[in-house]
């Protein structure tokens, strides 16, 4: 199998923005094996991390990378803990 050029930041952010707005949800989370899939990548380095992360923030989403799984959400307080915030 030959080598692939890993996607684009911003064709990454994009895609994973489009997955955000057809789940009809506030979040969305996904196996790191859909995100290597997604950004054609076998490892996830710092500078991907970064350029996606930026990328999605100015597209109005945060992502959040967990052992198991990339939690994609809007960036807006959708689930507010009554009495924490004042």
């Amino acid at each position: 199998m030959a080598d692939t050029t890993p996607k684009k930041a911003d064709l990454v952010a994009q895609e994973l923005k489009g997955i955000l707005e057809k789940s009809g949800k506030n979040c969305v989370t996904l196996p790191w094996a859909d995100v290597y899939a997604i950004a054609e990548r076998k490892h996830w380095t710092d500078k991907a991390h970064e350029e996606t992360r930026d990328e999605l923030h100015a597209r109005g989403v945060t992502i959040g990378y967990g052992k198991h799984v990339v939690i994609v959400a809007k960036d807006e307080n959708f689930a507010p803990v009554a009495g924490v915030s004042k």
